[in-house]
């Protein structure tokens, strides 16, 4: 009914963090219309991402991608880049969601605090996969790297695994299957209790 849809909406703005446990839920409910919680998702997102809230940032995220609005995501790219949220900016660097220019904005930003991002940045940016050791020296060396072996083996240990592909993020289905499996446990845990 259209009086729930209201209801969902307010509950899930009071507590965005329930995104994680009712978006896959929803989304495979036969008589769930995600298209009438369209607009309440882009709305609430672009609200977080004024915020400083990361958490609620990725909440709102994993509901976009779980109800497979996608487009919701389209405009949001600078609001990213602004919030400096490192996982979310990975995210939006997997999803091919920045443009050419706010890459090249993200490659200025080499500082150590950044490792996060730059792995993903590299992983998912063919230019800087193509010289990948120097890519590994300028955005993940770390200053404690002081010494040639330790050098070598950050460069060992980044190098063997972007030459792999493996992304630190995971994929939104992961993402669902280890909540699914958390509350499995949980709920074991209140039973025994």
């Amino acid at each position: 009914m259209e009086y729930d849809y209201h209801q969902l909406c307010f509950l899930l703005k009071i507590s965005p963090e329930s995104l994680l446990y009712t978006s896959d839920i929803f989304n495979d409910m036969s008589g769930f219309d995600n298209q009438k919680i369209k607009i309440f998702l882009k709305a609430r997102y672009k609200e977080a991402l004024i915020s400083a809230f990361h958490d609620a940032q990725l909440y709102y995220y994993y509901a976009t991608r779980c109800y497979h609005l996608d487009e919701c995501l389209e405009d949001t790219a600078e609001m990213v880049l602004k919030s400096q949220n490192q996982i979310l900016i990975s995210y939006y660097l997997k999803d091919g969601l920045f443009s050419e220019d706010q890459i090249n904005s993200l490659k200025l930003l080499d500082n150590e605090k950044f490792w996060f991002q730059n792995y993903h940045l590299i992983l998912y940016t063919p230019d800087l996969r193509t010289d990948l050791e120097e890519s590994i020296t300028k955005y993940l060396m770390p200053q404690r790297a002081n010494t040639d072996l330790r050098q070598s083996r950050y460069r060992d240990f980044y190098k063997k695994n972007l030459t792999l592909g493996k992304a630190i993020i995971n994929e939104i289905p992961v993402v669902t299957e280890n909540i699914e499996d958390y509350l499995e446990k949980r709920h074991q845990e209140l039973i025994e209790e």
